[in-house]
Protein backbone atom coordinates (compact mmCIF):
# COMPACT_ATOMS: atom_id res chain seq x y z
CA UNK A 1 0.00 0.00 0.00
CA UNK A 2 1.52 3.23 -0.99
CA UNK A 3 0.17 5.52 1.83
CA UNK A 4 1.93 8.88 2.58
CA UNK A 5 2.44 10.07 5.77
CA UNK A 6 0.96 13.34 6.31
CA UNK A 7 2.85 17.03 7.61
CA UNK A 8 3.06 16.53 11.42
CA UNK A 9 1.41 13.47 11.21
CA UNK A 10 3.38 11.84 14.29
CA UNK A 11 2.09 12.57 17.76
CA UNK A 12 3.13 10.74 21.04
CA UNK A 13 2.50 11.17 24.38
CA UNK A 14 4.38 9.59 27.55
CA UNK A 15 2.09 8.09 29.97
CA UNK A 16 2.56 6.12 33.36
CA UNK A 17 1.44 2.85 31.20
CA UNK A 18 3.76 3.55 27.98
CA UNK A 19 4.10 5.83 25.16
CA UNK A 20 1.02 6.55 22.91
CA UNK A 21 1.85 7.36 19.17
CA UNK A 22 -0.92 8.53 16.59
CA UNK A 23 0.16 8.41 13.40
CA UNK A 24 -2.06 9.54 10.29
CA UNK A 25 -1.41 8.63 6.71
CA UNK A 26 -3.13 9.78 3.39
CA UNK A 27 -3.62 7.56 0.82
CA UNK A 28 -7.03 6.90 -2.36
CA UNK A 29 -10.00 5.20 -0.92
CA UNK A 30 -9.56 1.58 -1.86
CA UNK A 31 -6.08 2.15 -0.11
CA UNK A 32 -7.05 2.78 3.55
CA UNK A 33 -9.75 0.76 3.27
CA UNK A 34 -8.21 -2.31 2.23
CA UNK A 35 -6.29 -1.72 5.48
CA UNK A 36 -8.66 -0.37 7.62
CA UNK A 37 -11.01 -4.11 6.83
CA UNK A 38 -8.13 -5.97 7.75
CA UNK A 39 -6.72 -4.48 11.05
CA UNK A 40 -4.79 -6.65 13.21
CA UNK A 41 -6.05 -5.25 16.76
CA UNK A 42 -3.04 -5.76 18.97
CA UNK A 43 -0.46 -6.65 16.64
CA UNK A 44 2.91 -5.12 17.65
CA UNK A 45 4.97 -2.74 15.42
CA UNK A 46 8.23 -2.56 16.00
CA UNK A 47 9.16 0.90 16.99
CA UNK A 48 5.20 2.10 18.58
CA UNK A 49 3.95 -0.93 20.02
CA UNK A 50 0.38 -2.61 20.26
CA UNK A 51 -2.03 -1.52 17.70
CA UNK A 52 -4.91 -0.31 19.41
CA UNK A 53 -7.37 1.90 17.77
CA UNK A 54 -7.81 2.60 13.42
CA UNK A 55 -9.97 5.47 12.23
CA UNK A 56 -10.92 6.32 8.60
CA UNK A 57 -12.20 9.73 7.46
CA UNK A 58 -12.40 11.82 4.38
CA UNK A 59 -9.88 14.58 3.22
CA UNK A 60 -9.43 16.61 0.58
CA UNK A 61 -10.74 15.20 -3.39
CA UNK A 62 -10.15 11.67 -3.39
CA UNK A 63 -7.80 11.28 -0.38
CA UNK A 64 -8.75 9.58 2.65
CA UNK A 65 -6.72 9.94 5.99
CA UNK A 66 -5.92 6.59 8.07
CA UNK A 67 -4.86 7.39 11.73
CA UNK A 68 -3.40 4.39 13.56
CA UNK A 69 -3.18 4.42 17.74
CA UNK A 70 -0.39 2.29 18.87
CA UNK A 71 0.60 1.96 22.81
CA UNK A 72 3.53 0.23 24.19
CA UNK A 73 1.59 -0.66 27.12
CA UNK A 74 1.23 -4.50 26.90
CA UNK A 75 -1.45 -5.03 29.58
CA UNK A 76 -4.38 -2.35 29.09
CA UNK A 77 -6.76 -5.28 31.17
CA UNK A 78 -7.17 -8.41 33.33
CA UNK A 79 -7.06 -10.09 30.33
CA UNK A 80 -4.87 -9.89 27.06
CA UNK A 81 -6.80 -8.34 23.80
CA UNK A 82 -9.13 -10.99 21.80
CA UNK A 83 -7.00 -9.72 18.79
CA UNK A 84 -3.72 -10.84 19.82
CA UNK A 85 -4.30 -14.16 17.79
CA UNK A 86 -0.94 -15.64 16.78
CA UNK A 87 -1.35 -17.50 13.49
CA UNK A 88 1.41 -19.16 11.10
CA UNK A 89 3.92 -21.08 12.79
CA UNK A 90 3.36 -19.35 16.49
CA UNK A 91 -0.22 -20.32 15.64
CA UNK A 92 0.53 -23.84 15.88
CA UNK A 93 -0.44 -25.87 19.05
CA UNK A 94 0.39 -29.19 20.14
CA UNK A 95 -2.73 -31.25 22.20
CA UNK A 96 -3.72 -35.09 22.41
CA UNK A 97 -6.96 -36.96 21.34
CA UNK A 98 -8.08 -40.23 22.14
CA UNK A 99 -8.97 -42.91 19.52
CA UNK A 100 -10.37 -46.33 19.71
CA UNK A 101 -8.13 -48.88 17.91
CA UNK A 102 -8.87 -53.10 17.98
CA UNK A 103 -7.10 -54.82 20.34
CA UNK A 104 -4.90 -56.51 17.37
CA UNK A 105 -3.21 -53.18 16.74
CA UNK A 106 -1.52 -53.63 19.89
CA UNK A 107 2.10 -54.53 19.93
CA UNK A 108 1.91 -57.27 22.16
CA UNK A 109 -1.10 -58.75 20.64
CA UNK A 110 -1.59 -62.69 20.59
CA UNK A 111 -4.52 -64.77 20.12
CA UNK A 112 -5.19 -65.47 23.32
CA UNK A 113 -6.24 -61.94 24.45
CA UNK A 114 -9.94 -62.19 22.27
CA UNK A 115 -10.19 -65.82 21.03
CA UNK A 116 -11.22 -69.10 22.24
CA UNK A 117 -9.05 -72.41 21.49
CA UNK A 118 -11.31 -75.57 20.38
CA UNK A 119 -9.46 -79.06 20.28
CA UNK A 120 -11.12 -82.64 20.22
CA UNK A 121 -12.07 -83.38 23.83
CA UNK A 122 -8.90 -84.87 25.76
CA UNK A 123 -6.68 -82.65 23.76
CA UNK A 124 -3.97 -80.71 26.03
CA UNK A 125 -3.35 -77.26 25.97
CA UNK A 126 -0.51 -76.65 22.96
CA UNK A 127 2.66 -74.33 23.87
CA UNK A 128 1.29 -72.05 20.75
CA UNK A 129 -1.40 -70.85 22.66
CA UNK A 130 0.88 -68.55 24.38
CA UNK A 131 2.41 -66.92 21.56
CA UNK A 132 0.70 -67.24 18.66
CA UNK A 133 -0.20 -63.92 16.95
CA UNK A 134 -2.84 -64.73 13.73
CA UNK A 135 -4.27 -68.05 12.69
CA UNK A 136 -1.67 -68.90 10.07
CA UNK A 137 0.08 -71.88 10.52
CA UNK A 138 -2.18 -73.05 13.33
CA UNK A 139 -1.89 -77.08 13.36
CA UNK A 140 -4.29 -79.70 13.34
CA UNK A 141 -6.73 -80.08 15.08
CA UNK A 142 -7.46 -77.02 16.52
CA UNK A 143 -9.12 -74.05 16.08
CA UNK A 144 -9.49 -70.33 16.59
CA UNK A 145 -12.74 -68.59 17.35
CA UNK A 146 -13.75 -65.33 18.53
CA UNK A 147 -17.02 -66.87 19.84
CA UNK A 148 -17.90 -70.15 21.05
CA UNK A 149 -20.44 -70.65 18.31
CA UNK A 150 -17.27 -70.99 15.99
CA UNK A 151 -16.50 -74.01 17.53
CA UNK A 152 -15.93 -77.20 15.01
CA UNK A 153 -18.48 -79.71 15.07
CA UNK A 154 -16.95 -82.36 17.33
CA UNK A 155 -14.70 -80.08 19.27
CA UNK A 156 -14.85 -78.24 22.41
CA UNK A 157 -13.15 -75.50 24.24
CA UNK A 158 -10.07 -76.28 25.46
CA UNK A 159 -8.63 -72.49 26.22
CA UNK A 160 -11.13 -69.46 26.96
CA UNK A 161 -10.11 -65.62 25.82
CA UNK A 162 -7.60 -63.83 28.84
CA UNK A 163 -9.61 -60.59 27.80
CA UNK A 164 -13.29 -61.82 27.31
CA UNK A 165 -15.19 -59.00 25.78
CA UNK A 166 -12.14 -56.73 25.02
CA UNK A 167 -12.24 -55.88 21.50
CA UNK A 168 -10.86 -52.53 21.44
CA UNK A 169 -8.19 -50.05 23.20
CA UNK A 170 -8.18 -46.17 24.03
CA UNK A 171 -4.88 -44.86 22.67
CA UNK A 172 -3.57 -40.97 23.23
CA UNK A 173 -2.49 -39.66 20.28
CA UNK A 174 -0.91 -36.07 19.64
CA UNK A 175 -2.84 -33.59 17.58
CA UNK A 176 -1.74 -30.85 15.90
CA UNK A 177 -3.49 -27.16 15.15
CA UNK A 178 -2.71 -24.86 12.87
CA UNK A 179 -4.48 -20.93 12.36
CA UNK A 180 -3.73 -18.66 8.74
CA UNK A 181 -4.88 -15.99 8.82
CA UNK A 182 -6.88 -14.61 5.54
CA UNK A 183 -8.38 -11.69 3.79
CA UNK A 184 -11.06 -13.00 2.76
CA UNK A 185 -13.56 -15.49 3.05
CA UNK A 186 -12.65 -17.22 -0.31
CA UNK A 187 -9.08 -17.57 0.51
CA UNK A 188 -9.61 -19.33 3.77
CA UNK A 189 -12.44 -21.72 2.01
CA UNK A 190 -9.70 -22.52 -0.67
CA UNK A 191 -7.03 -23.18 2.42
CA UNK A 192 -9.41 -25.92 4.38
CA UNK A 193 -10.99 -27.27 0.88
CA UNK A 194 -10.10 -30.73 -0.26
CA UNK A 195 -8.26 -31.50 3.21
CA UNK A 196 -10.65 -33.48 5.48
CA UNK A 197 -9.93 -37.21 6.00
CA UNK A 198 -7.20 -36.70 3.73
CA UNK A 199 -3.27 -38.21 4.81
CA UNK A 200 -1.52 -34.72 5.19
CA UNK A 201 1.44 -33.58 6.75
CA UNK A 202 1.04 -30.09 8.98
CA UNK A 203 2.08 -26.98 7.08
CA UNK A 204 3.84 -24.99 9.37
CA UNK A 205 5.82 -27.70 12.19
CA UNK A 206 5.62 -31.36 13.62
CA UNK A 207 6.95 -30.00 16.99
CA UNK A 208 10.34 -32.83 15.88
CA UNK A 209 7.29 -35.86 16.17
CA UNK A 210 8.42 -38.65 14.24
CA UNK A 211 6.89 -41.89 13.16
CA UNK A 212 3.78 -42.66 11.22
CA UNK A 213 1.62 -39.80 9.39
CA UNK A 214 -0.73 -37.19 10.37
CA UNK A 215 -4.19 -36.52 8.92
CA UNK A 216 -6.24 -33.60 8.68
CA UNK A 217 -9.09 -34.24 11.28
CA UNK A 218 -11.34 -31.12 11.22
CA UNK A 219 -11.72 -27.72 10.16
CA UNK A 220 -13.22 -24.38 10.90
CA UNK A 221 -13.29 -20.22 9.60
CA UNK A 222 -14.52 -17.99 11.56
CA UNK A 223 -14.31 -13.92 11.39
CA UNK A 224 -12.09 -12.48 14.07
CA UNK A 225 -10.91 -9.08 14.46
CA UNK A 226 -11.93 -8.10 11.08
CA UNK A 227 -9.85 -10.71 9.70
CA UNK A 228 -10.87 -14.35 8.32
CA UNK A 229 -8.80 -16.84 9.59
CA UNK A 230 -8.74 -20.52 8.70
CA UNK A 231 -8.08 -23.30 11.24
CA UNK A 232 -6.87 -26.98 10.91
CA UNK A 233 -6.59 -29.93 12.92
CA UNK A 234 -4.08 -32.67 12.16
CA UNK A 235 -4.15 -35.69 14.42
CA UNK A 236 -1.35 -38.53 14.41
CA UNK A 237 -1.76 -42.30 13.54
CA UNK A 238 -2.07 -44.40 16.16
CA UNK A 239 1.04 -46.24 15.70
CA UNK A 240 4.39 -45.85 13.09
CA UNK A 241 2.24 -48.02 10.96
CA UNK A 242 0.62 -44.94 10.01
CA UNK A 243 -2.98 -44.74 8.66
CA UNK A 244 -4.43 -47.07 6.63
CA UNK A 245 -3.62 -46.25 2.92
CA UNK A 246 -6.48 -47.74 1.50
CA UNK A 247 -9.24 -46.33 3.84
CA UNK A 248 -7.38 -42.35 3.97
CA UNK A 249 -5.78 -41.05 0.47
CA UNK A 250 -2.64 -38.32 0.28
Amino acid sequence: MALTLTYKGIVQESTEQGINTQLTMTGTLEECKQIFDAADYGAKHPQYGYLRQLQLQQDSGKFYILTYKYSTASNTGSMPPESDIAYGKKSATLNCGLMTLPLSTHEDYVMNWDHYLFAPPGTSTPAFWETAKTTKNTPQPFRWGKNLSDSPDGMIVIEEPTMPGVTHRDVSTYQITETIKCRTDKEAGRIVANKLNKIIDPEYTTFDITGGDWKCESVTVSWRNKAWYATITYTRSGDDKGWNKKLYKK
